[in-house]
């Protein structure tokens, strides 16, 4: 090869490796390297969503305690169902009619509230033992009876009344007074208002005179009533 010819040949490799330049006048915006359709992003991340808690955690159902602690169970006073001027082992009297009379002693449920009878008279034994006497004549009506009788204090009589004969035909003994058939010698023992007694016969037909004390005339001591109860099986 010449050497004009190599030069040749340098000459075409370099022209072909030469940028192609363009035509004078030729705006291509089409070539231009600015990107058009930019990265905006105008989906912009708006949560419209937000974290609002509509349901708030409000308690409703309060911790009311409806069913209050009420003692409805209060505690009554027993007394306030007794009859207005009544009495019983618990229940006292009032101060102006401060004795409880019990008119049957053996249901031992009610008496009836009495003034303090005056100095001799009496509404029950309780009245004269002070005196070592007895109670005889007193009249009650008992608690919620409707009775015919006005109420009536009896008298505190001595307990026995000299000596008798019980086997004579007629009764030796002064009025309130009977004849009580001793080991010793018979002696005239008062009759004590219901349920006291000295003697069976003073109790009735069914009931028994239990925790008397019996003298005869002759002997020094003081006899002492007992109480009719029914008799112990």
């Amino acid at each position: 090869m010449t050497k004009t010819s190599g030069l040749w040949t340098i000459g075409l490799l370099a022209a072909l490796a030469a940028p192609a330049l363009p035509a004078c006048g030729d705006d291509d915006d089409d070539g231009a390297a600015s990107d058009a359709d930019t990265d905006a992003d105008t989906d912009a991340d708006t949560d419209s969503d937000t974290d609002a808690d509509s349901d708030a955690d409000t308690d409703s159902d309060t911790d009311t305690d409806t069913d209050t602690d009420a003692d409805t169970d209060a505690d009554t006073d027993p007394c306030s169902e007794l009859l207005e001027g009544c009495c019983n082992w618990a229940c006292e009297c009032p101060n102006e009619a401060p004795e409880c009379v019990y008119t049957d002693l053996l249901d031992g449920s009610t008496g009836v509230c009495k003034a303090q009878p005056a100095e001799g008279a009496c509404w029950t034994l309780g009245d004269c033992e002070e005196s070592g006497e007895v109670c005889q004549g007193a009249s009650v009506c008992p608690c919620g009876y409707d009775c015919d009788m006005d109420d009536q204090p009896g008298s505190c009589v001595a307990v026995t009344d000299g000596c008798c004969d019980a086997a004579a035909t007629t009764d030796e003994c002064a009025e309130g007074y009977h004849c009580v058939d001793l080991p010793g010698a018979d002696t005239c023992h008062a009759l004590p208002d219901w349920p006291y007694c000295f003697v069976d016969d003073d109790c009735g037909e069914t009931l028994i005179c239990y925790g008397e004390e019996i003298c005869d005339c002759q002997t020094w001591c003081l006899s002492e009533p007992g109480f009719c109860d029914w008799p112990e099986d």
